[in-house]
């Protein structure tokens, strides 16, 4: 699925349309609005910001480790690893 379909979707998940390479050829939900180009766009962005957070995250079995050592440690504060590497994770890739 291509990075448009996935954003027409994911603005308009019940939208019925046909696309011919990265443009809709027809629009086949009369009752939905088709979003315009710049929302498709910024949901293009979104998505793509959220599969990089997603990656930078790291498989939750790391994530609870770090929450367990961080809880032996009495560190479940701002001062805390699992705290430290998610800040970074959203620092380095900002929603917006």
């Amino acid at each position: 699925m291509s990075d448009k379909t996935q954003a027409i979707l994911s603005l308009q998940p019940n939208a019925k349309f046909t696309m011919v390479g990265d443009e809709i050829t027809s629009w086949e939900s009369d009752d939905i609005t088709q979003p315009t180009e710049e929302e498709v766009n910024a949901k293009i962005a979104e998505l793509n910001i959220l599969d990089t957070r997603k990656i930078a995250y790291g498989n939750i079995t790391d994530q609870l480790d770090k929450l367990w050592h961080d809880i032996n440690d009495g560190k479940l504060d701002k001062t805390g690893s699992w705290y430290l590497a998610i800040k970074q994770v959203k620092d380095d890739n900002p929603k917006g």
